[in-house]
């Protein structure tokens, strides 16, 4: 422990174990912290949780959803009234049925989006609140009641190790009264009713070109449910967030988000899922794919040669007409592929 029992000396940040603590002095030691944000499937611009308005509710999209990829934001507040203050947020999950705290390695450790075991905070002004910008995504395997714990590590109250075994309720309240830089946080994961899968898709941009689409290619998946998205902004302060879809047909179809313009040499997760829906094709297969889009022709030649299509991809037609008439270079990656057997 930290051996800060009242919390008073406590100037750094600090994350909350119930709505009603406004500092590091006078904790309760609840197991419901509003600062740990479990936000479902889709990501969201974090900066919405680093109000005044925010800081005083609890926030939260739907419940943990079995099978598919889930983004969970950690909030901190500087309790300083004179520096800024940096540091990482790291977050565990672990079985209530079985200890109250496992300790050690014991944690199922959950990285970020990004494949980081910690995401950054800060630096946060004196008084001010910030939110990790590389939320932790997880992949439930099984449903049932969990719960979440965060804990931070900054310069002044470095954490080293993962968080220590706990094995009564009365100290585990103890020991979140006297470190405020832990929070605990239950949840309960939904089963998974839809045969959903979720995988990471690593996309790099690479050196060549700096407009990029990317997309899901299906095939064999008619009536099968599926989405991607990436909680990392774009240049403009948008998302790649793929919506929820039904696949219309067996035919092989692709599904693009785009085209969009990045930097060179970007490097991201997309994380992709598709739900069967109880249906049972014999084989089929989802592929994650990328598309470095090269405009040969101005603006004017575009539209001269511009021709209907229908507008499968979520984009509009205009869009998608001009897109065939650029030079496209395709990459494949984090291919799924299923089959029933005989």
């Amino acid at each position: 422990m930290n051996g800060n029992t009242a919390g008073t000396d406590w100037n750094d940040l600090f994350v909350r174990t119930s709505l009603n603590e406004t500092s590091p002095t006078g904790r309760v030691g609840g197991f419901s912290s509003p600062d740990i944000i479990p936000w479902g499937t889709q990501p969201t611009n974090p900066s919405r949780f680093a109000t005044d308005e925010s800081y005083r509710q609890y926030e939260s999209s739907v419940g943990f959803l079995s099978g598919q990829t889930n983004y969970i934001y950690v909030r901190a507040k500087n309790s300083s009234a004179t520096t800024e203050a940096v540091g990482l947020a790291y977050l565990a999950l672990t079985d209530p049925a079985v200890v109250l705290w496992p300790g050690g390695n014991k944690w199922t450790f959950i990285k970020t989006s990004g494949g980081f075991d910690g995401s950054a905070l800060g630096p946060i002004g004196p008084g001010a609140i910030a939110v990790t910008d590389d939320p932790f995504a997880y992949v439930p395997k099984d449903s049932g009641h969990r719960c979440l714990v965060t804990w931070l590590s900054t310069k002044s109250h470095p954490v080293k190790n993962p968080p220590p075994e706990i094995t009564t309720a009365s100290a585990l309240v103890t020991f979140l009264k006297d470190n405020p830089n832990y929070a605990h946080h239950n949840i309960d994961i939904a089963p998974n009713t839809t045969g959903a899968n979720s995988f990471p898709a690593p996309f790099s941009t690479g050196t060549e070109g700096s407009t990029w689409m990317c997309g899901l290619k299906v095939r064999n998946c008619k009536g099968f449910t599926i989405s991607f998205s990436c909680p990392d902004p774009l240049p403009d302060g948008t998302y790649i967030n793929f919506l929820p879809t039904t696949v219309l047909q067996n035919d092989e179809l692709r599904y693009m988000f785009g085209p969009f313009d990045v930097a060179v040499n970007w490097n991201i997760n997309v994380n992709c899922t598709y739900q069967t829906n109880n249906l049972q094709p014999e084989d089929f297969s989802v592929e994650f794919i990328t598309e470095s889009v090269v405009n040969r022709y101005d603006d004017a030649a575009l539209m001269a040669f511009a021709t209907p299509v229908t507008a499968d991809f979520g984009l509009d037609m205009t869009t998608i007409t001009a897109l065939g008439l650029r030079s496209v270079t395709v990459g494949s990656l984090g291919v799924m592929k299923g089959a029933n057997p005989a």
